[in-house]
């Protein structure tokens, strides 16, 4: 029965056997810059083998609209001067033009949809168009189906990205290259200067939390990859607070290389308002198979 019932209701809503009237856009292209022109055509078809009675409104908006989504599902807004026309402008009754659709006969309109929404927010949207048949019957609504567009920044600043994000590469390619004893003070200098993305570069997290007995067991007792990735990624985040103190001075004061194992020792100072206090680190890090020296352990005392 659930099988019946469940094709019964695919029948009743598929505009190939049940739409008198099929909605659809079409775009020029799939990706705009923020304050581009969005210009789509909005076309019904008359889908049904006899004529359709349509009436079409003066405004354009009373006829033919839109529903643009976020890929949160958030709703887009208006802008500002279209929301005070769209609600101030009606209407009425005698001023709507009757127009009767032949089988296989279509009628558009084109549209330039940033006139009317705010998208000025970088992302993908959804967005279906919508049709009134009587623009006074709100709820007799027609939707095409649902169609994404990309909205980019400006070029110049996506240039900028682009070259920003090139350096960055170039900089981190640099620092695989780094022998232990530097890691370590790149990772210091990462940390005082609160590049997170930086300062996890020089540790494998998922082999440094075996030595954190509560995300150990987590970890651990995971039952899926997916959730071990969650509790490595919540570990991550854990260890940009973890040394929450600010860093006053770090010194290297030994390193020892065996192949590709290593350890390091480094003096840390950090304030604590007017005080501080010095703890001394000594970190396990092993080469992988890229050349890059990674911690996956280490072990503390304070000194001072």
């Amino acid at each position: 029965m659930k099988r019946f019932s469940l094709f019964f209701l695919w029948l009743c809503f598929s505009p190939l056997f049940a739409e008198d009237l099929q909605v659809e856009l079409k775009f020029y292209k799939q990706a705009y810059r923020i304050n581009e022109d969005i210009p789509v055509q909005i076309l019904v078809y008359n889908l049904s083998d006899r004529p359709q009675e349509i009436y079409v409104s003066p405004l354009v908006y009373e006829t033919f609209f839109f529903d643009i989504r976020t890929t949160k599902n958030i709703p887009v807004g208006l802008r500002d001067n279209f929301q005070i026309t769209k609600s101030s402008v009606l209407s009425d009754v005698g001023q709507f033009r009757k127009i009767i659709l032949m089988p296989g006969e279509s009628f558009s309109r084109d549209i330039n949809i940033n006139e009317w929404f705010d998208l000025s927010e970088v992302g993908y949207y959804s967005i279906n168009g919508l049709f009134y048949r009587r623009p006074d019957l709100t709820n007799d609504v027609r939707r095409s189906f649902t169609y994404k567009i990309l909205i980019k920044p400006p070029q110049v600043i996506e240039e900028s990205v682009a070259k920003e994000d090139l350096r960055r590469q170039e900089e981190f390619q640099a620092l695989m290259k780094l022998p232990p004893y530097e890691a370590i003070a790149d990772m210091w200098d990462a940390k005082s200067k609160k590049d997170w993305e930086r300062f996890l570069f020089h540790i494998d997290a998922e082999k440094l939390i075996m030595a954190f007995d509560d995300y150990k067991e987590a970890y651990l007792s995971a039952r899926t990859g997916r959730y071990r990735l969650q509790i490595v990624e919540e570990f991550k985040k854990y260890l940009t607070v973890h040394w929450q103190d600010r860093i006053l001075q770090y010194t290297i004061k030994e390193a020892t290389i065996k192949g590709t194992e290593a350890e390091v020792i480094s003096d840390v100072e950090f304030a604590v308002r007017s005080q501080s206090y010095i703890l001394r680190y000594y970190f396990k890090l092993y080469q992988n198979i890229s050349g890059q020296w990674l911690v996956y352990d280490y072990s503390v005392v304070r000194i001072k």
